[in-house]
């Protein structure tokens, strides 16, 4: 990997947080990984970007979900009864499949503006070394699968991941993701959620992800999703809930008092039919954290489309405008960023690591920059530059 370059983005328009208004023009520099002001580049060898007080700078979007799909598969017409087996085989993804997966997605996310991601598999190392050689900030959750993983061996692949990966500094985190937790008895539950604390890592919970889900957690249980989380001692400040489509009010009340986070993904839930509404609004309203995810990914990369998604799904459910462009776009970057346990803000601050996005704005979008900009990048922004930890890791062609 190379180096962090001195960089300096000249009379651009910025986007400093998701509920900020449109600054500028401005210049904005990134010295030693960090965003500082244009003066601390004196002497240094300097990259500039001259945004013609045209370009828009704004926060990464980082992806607080996904579980790869090898290259050439196609889950689009798997629905929400059989999801749980196809999400239970892709994270059994390993070796050159996961590998060359990899390597598509460390072209594409930067390309469209995402600047990290969490992984789940139950071999992240391949494909983690592959995002960070790239540049990426990854987030590897070693999968925790229902009746074929064992805790002892968990805890082995821990250690081996914090041993490879301790080199890549703060662009790589760890954490464990237990999938369809309904099937997984109370002690091992525990035993995870011991695991978890005793290495100070997230551990990522796939609960209230279909009707199917909650139905089968109350007749095997007696008890909802995160009802039973709660009452084995499971939610926590580390603690991450995957799904949540199914949520009831009532159990985000134990989420909010344990300061737990959620992680939605909303174009997964959509195309798989899982069905139920995530209640955003509420969840904020209840200073919950939430950060949005792609799930299960074999086509669909862009986490804008999901915010997009996201933000419709919610005007449509709940026939109100109280989630706004502001609120998806936040969850995206700045919500994410703090699940994912990046160093990483989501914002433009100075003294924040480097991680920015350069968007071009074109067609009708130009014309909401001023009142609604967040809504302006959802629909109609394309990425020019992407700098991660003031890294360019993607720029467009003839862009220089």
């Amino acid at each position: 990997m190379k180096a962090p370059e001195a960089i300096v983005l000249r009379r651009c328009l910025l986007l400093r947080c998701a509920r900020c208004g449109i600054e500028g023009p401005a210049d904005i520099a990134v010295v030693d990984g960090l965003m500082t002001a244009p003066s601390a580049v004196k002497g240094r060898d300097v990259v500039e970007v001259d945004c013609k007080e045209e370009l828009v700078v704004a926060p990464c979007m980082y992806v607080a979900n996904m579980v790869l799909a090898p290259l050439g598969t196609d889950y689009s017409s798997v629905m929400h009864g059989e999801l749980d087996d196809a999400l239970l085989e892709a994270a059994r993804l390993s070796g050159e499949r996961l590998i060359q997966t990899a390597e598509r997605l460390a072209t594409e996310l930067p390309s469209l503006g995402m600047c990290g991601a969490a992984i789940a598999t139950v071999d992240p190392l391949p494909a983690a070394k592959t995002l960070l050689e790239h540049g990426l900030r990854v987030q590897t959750n070693i999968a925790y699968i229902p009746n074929w993983s064992h805790v002892e061996r968990l805890a082995s692949e821990l250690d081996k991941q914090c041993n490879q990966l301790g080199n890549y500094g703060d662009l790589m985190s760890i954490g464990i993701e237990v999938f369809a937790s309904r099937l997984v008895d109370d002690k091992e539950l525990q035993e995870l959620v011991r695991l978890a604390r005793s290495k100070s890592i997230p551990l990522f919970i796939h609960a209230s992800t279909s009707k199917r889900d909650v139905y089968e957690s109350k007749k095997k249980w007696g008890l909802f999703p995160v009802e039973r989380l709660e009452k084995l001692g499971v939610l926590g400040k580390d603690t991450v809930i995957v799904g949540g489509g199914w949520v009831s009010s009532w159990e985000l009340g134990y989420i909010a008092s344990r300061g737990s986070a959620i992680v939605h993904n909303p174009v997964h839930d959509m195309l798989h039919g899982a069905g139920g509404h995530f209640p955003l609004r509420e969840a904020l309203d209840a200073g919950i954290r939430v950060g949005l995810g792609l799930g299960l990914v074999d086509s669909f990369l862009d986490l804008r489309l999901a915010a997009t998604v996201e933000l419709l799904l919610q005007r449509y459910v709940y026939w109100d405008s109280r989630v706004g462009a502001a609120d998806v776009f936040s969850a995206a970057s700045e919500g994410s960023a703090n699940i994912l346990s990046f160093t990483a803000t989501g914002k433009i601050e100075h003294g924040s690591p480097g991680d920015l996005v350069v968007y071009r704005v074109r067609g009708l979008s130009q014309s909401l920059l001023t009142r609604n900009p967040a809504l302006a990048l959802l629909a109609g922004g394309k990425p020019v530059y992407t700098i991660i930890a003031g890294r360019i890791v993607h720029a467009e062609e003839d862009s220089f």
